[in-house]
């Protein structure tokens, strides 16, 4: 369709993600957990295997809710029938954490013990094992306290 931005463009993105795949040391593929964001994941792990096989990835599915109807499990089955055997790792949904970390200006972890801060502190630590330290909260400070 019509656009400002500059015909070529489109396929310099594409060349662009293209060289990135190839040389990454590791893929990083979200996805949601619904029904039509697992469709996308499905098809976003076939495209990738064409495209960049012998690159390792990790599966990160993002909003995972027991309400959905299927377990993990489930969806470690439905991976590994894409990707083969991969890290998979789930995040759970929990708006009302997210939505207080908004309104405080703060990150997860800053605002104490969480279900979804201890899963991207377990994704963090599955992710880069060597940079894994002694878990630790960071504290919050006001301006002009003294640490």
């Amino acid at each position: 369709g019509f656009g400002l931005e500059d015909a070529d463009l489109p396929l310099a993105r594409d060349r662009m993600t293209l060289d990135a795949l190839e040389a990454a040391d590791e893929v990083v593929v979200v996805g949601s957990a619904e029904p039509s964001g697992l469709a996308r994941l499905a098809r976003g792990l076939v495209q990738l295997r064409d495209v960049a096989g012998g690159t390792p990835a990790r599966v990160v599915v993002n909003r995972m809710r027991s309400t959905l109807g299927w377990s993990e499990r489930d969806i470690v089955g439905m991976v590994e029938g894409y990707a083969g055997p991969v890290p998979v790792h789930f995040l759970p949904e929990d708006r009302a954490t997210v939505d207080r970390a908004l309104v405080a200006g703060r990150s997860l972890t800053e605002l104490g013990e969480s279900r979804l801060a201890t899963s991207f502190e377990q994704l963090a630590s599955a992710m880069f094992p060597a940079a894994a330290a002694p878990a630790h909260r960071l504290r919050s400070r006001r301006a002009g306290t003294a640490r």
